[in-house]
């Protein structure tokens, strides 16, 4: 599908979403986060390397949001943002997954959602290769 996708010109987003079983503890659901944050950096070098051509990443999704990451925090997810971060090509872009919404309909009091921008700032320091504490370039 991604060689398809080149050969008529379009960009492919590569997306590190979910945790496969082997990544995870046992009987957890792909929306657990990994147990073993170099173990996912390590898939996602892989896939990097099998896909060449894919020159920006997006690791998870909706991390701030209970359906996606299991007791959401930013702490662990930077942990894992960096961790994958830190192997994927110097010349790649890395995003950050995208944030779910607070307080409309994707929100419900016990979801476990949080704020998006508590989250962001939670995350930081900021972006980019040339900062300290280097995460995302978006």
């Amino acid at each position: 599908m991604v060689a398809a996708a080149e050969r008529h010109g379009i960009k492919v987003l590569g997306l590190l979403t979910y945790s496969p079983a082997w990544s995870r503890p046992s009987g957890t659901s792909s929306h657990s986060p990994p147990s073993d944050l170099a173990t996912f950096a390590a898939f996602a070098r892989a896939a990097s390397n099998r896909h060449p051509h894919i020159t920006a990443w997006e690791v998870r999704n909706g991390p701030n949001h209970t359906p996606f990451w299991t007791s959401p925090s930013a702490t662990r997810y930077v942990a894992l943002l960096r961790a994958t971060y830190a192997v994927l090509d110097p010349a790649d872009t890395v995003l950050t997954g995208g944030l779910s919404p607070y307080g409309g309909p994707w929100d419900r009091s016990s979801s476990g959602t949080l704020n998006p921008v508590t989250f962001i700032k939670t995350r930081a320091p900021g972006p980019g290769r040339g900062s300290s504490g280097n995460s995302a370039d978006i």
